[in-house]
């Protein structure tokens, strides 16, 4: 999976000609369609409301899960009787049904003291911060975490579950998870801003990926040991890979880049065993595409640089879809990541916290230079001070 916030600075010439052909727009819905809802409540603790859901412009997830379009559902406080079904709908428009069972309560904050350790609006940090908790106590199963998802569209899919746990009530962050009847022991860490993967019960994490699911419907049920609050804060579920020998493909890590800058895209793609997936093709695409040129959009690892206009920096989203030659479009295996597109080198180091302005870069360039000592002699001598005394 595509990690985030990584920065490889790529230095390279490249002839740069053929502009990127879009990519069909049933193959698009066929590859990236995903289900995603974020749970919470707001009851009171220091967390403003608005930093415990996911708004419509907000995108959240864990590397190539990472989309927006997430629906909130708020977590009733210990309820006596599963709750109505809702219909949760994906990216592109599929339906499904989820049912709460049962949950002890909802709430946000999962830090020791009360406050969340990223800053306010974080979409990570809202989707990571609150959570609908279940505990092993009173020892009845009345106070377990129990969703129900049916309907589900897709012939295989894959489900990913993002975990937390309330260290404000004590305990040691361990519990039980089961998914379609299948039990197993986790640890969860609390989250700051790097997303763990839950691969085994003695590796502290926040998510559980369960890959290549098959039938319309699945359950889960969480609780923490005894009195731990665990819980689940939020899960998404996508289409997954219909021909079990197809290639698994990862578009990369997400990138930062400036504008025109060439990028070396570094994918891997890792074909199965005994496959009679023998003569691949790949193909580049982009979202938005305006200003993104590929070297050969039809080659693995082509070389990208994208134009962006000035101010502010912007998120272009490459997908690969590697197909067997002959094959129909929509039997096309995908990945996507993402590079995050600053005007220039200067913004981009200064906006990721890796260098600091020196007080004698007048204008802010990274570089102290003769434009610096100009503006620094057109201001010698200039007297700020107060020319008499003022009302405080």
């Amino acid at each position: 999976m595509a990690a985030r916030n990584r920065v490889r600075t790529v230095f390279a010439l490249a002839v740069l000609a053929t502009a990127i052909s879009p990519m069909p727009a049933t193959l698009q819905a066929a590859l990236t369609d995903v289900f995603s809802v974020n749970f919470y409540a707001y009851n009171g603790n220091p967390v403003p409301a608005e930093n415990v859901t996911l708004e419509a412009e907000q995108s959240a997830g864990v590397g190539n899960w990472e989309t927006t379009g997430w629906e909130n559902y708020p977590v009733p406080w210990n309820p006596g009787s599963p709750q109505e079904p809702v219909t949760i709908t994906s990216v592109e428009g599929a339906t499904a049904t989820l049912t709460l069972e049962d949950v002890r309560n909802g709430g946000g904050s999962q830090t020791k003291e009360g406050v969340r350790t990223l800053p306010d609006g974080d979409d990570d940090g809202d989707l990571m911060d609150a959570a609908a908790w279940g505990t092993e106590d009173p020892y009845d199963r009345t106070k377990i975490f129990d969703m129900t998802v049916s309907d589900i569209p897709f012939e295989v899919y894959d489900v990913i579950l993002y975990l937390g746990y309330h260290p404000t009530v004590g305990g040691d962050g361990t519990g039980k998870i089961v998914f379609n009847g299948t039990e197993r022991d986790f640890t969860t860490e609390l989250f700051t801003d790097t997303f763990t993967e839950i691969v085994d019960s003695g590796t502290p994490g926040n998510y559980i990926v369960y890959e290549g699911q098959t039938g319309s419907s699945f359950s889960v049920q969480v609780w923490g040991n005894d009195y731990n609050h665990l819980g689940v804060c939020g899960f998404q579920f996508r289409q997954g890979k219909t021909d079990p020998n197809a290639p698994d493909v990862d578009a990369g890590v997400d990138m930062v880049s400036w504008s025109g800058e060439p990028v070396q895209l570094d994918p891997n793609v890792v074909e199965q065993p005994g496959s009679d997936w023998t003569n691949l093709t790949y193909l580049w695409s982009a979202e938005p595409a305006d200003g993104v040129e590929f070297s050969d959009p039809n080659t693995l690892a082509p070389m990208v640089t994208i134009t962006k206009a000035t101010e502010n920096p912007s998120v272009v989203t490459l997908m690969l879809a590697v197909n067997n030659e002959g094959n129909p479009p929509e039997e096309a295996v995908a990945d996507t990541m993402k590079i995050h597109v600053y005007d220039d080198a200067c913004i981009a180091a200064v906006d990721l916290g890796l260098t600091e302005l020196s007080a004698s870069d007048i204008d802010g360039d990274c570089i102290t230079d003769f434009v610096d000592f100009a503006l620094l002699a057109a201001r010698w001598l200039d007297d700020y001070t107060l020319t008499e005394p003022v009302p405080k």
